[in-house]
């Protein structure tokens, strides 16, 4: 299975808007970034999300450009600081092709959870993915993707 983990987009401050919505160029980069996802004709069977504005908007971006909207869901446990040893436990017993839409640190984390690797820094910024190939509980860095 596939594991697409991206960190949400560009958000704006707490003191712009305490709901911390994705900017403007936060939602730019998350349309490009859905696009070369639908070029390379990703299909994920779910696609979570923190429950957090920026992370749903990022999640709901990528859900319309790749027809997906009806796998796109809140999932507690995945928000910023959450543990993502657990979740990553979890994850590698998942047989569908799954898209998480979070935060840092817990992007960061899980990718270390998942590979086994805790030197490992994907060096995440807002809007990049990473693919991971999970078979039989074990777990490969695939690619890497920027969104600009």
């Amino acid at each position: 299975m596939k594991c697409y983990i991206v960190q949400h987009g560009d958000a704006l401050s707490k003191e712009e808007n305490p709901d911390r919505p994705l900017s403007e160029q936060g939602r730019d980069d998350i349309q490009s970034l859905a696009r070369q996802l639908q070029h390379l004709d990703i299909q994920p069977q779910r696609i979570y999300h923190s429950g957090k504005l920026r992370a749903q908007q990022t999640a709901d971006i990528i859900a319309d450009r790749l027809g997906c909207q009806r796998a796109v869901q809140a999932l507690e446990g995945i928000g910023p600081n959450d543990d993502a040893a657990g979740f990553a436990a979890t994850l590698k017993k998942v047989s569908a092709d799954v898209l998480i839409a979070s935060h840092m640190p817990f992007v960061q984390k899980l990718c270390n959870a998942l590979l086994g690797d805790d030197a490992m820094d994907f060096h995440f910024s807002p809007g990049k993915l990473v693919c991971l190939d999970i078979t039989d509980g074990n777990a490969s860095l695939d690619w890497q993707r920027l969104t600009t």
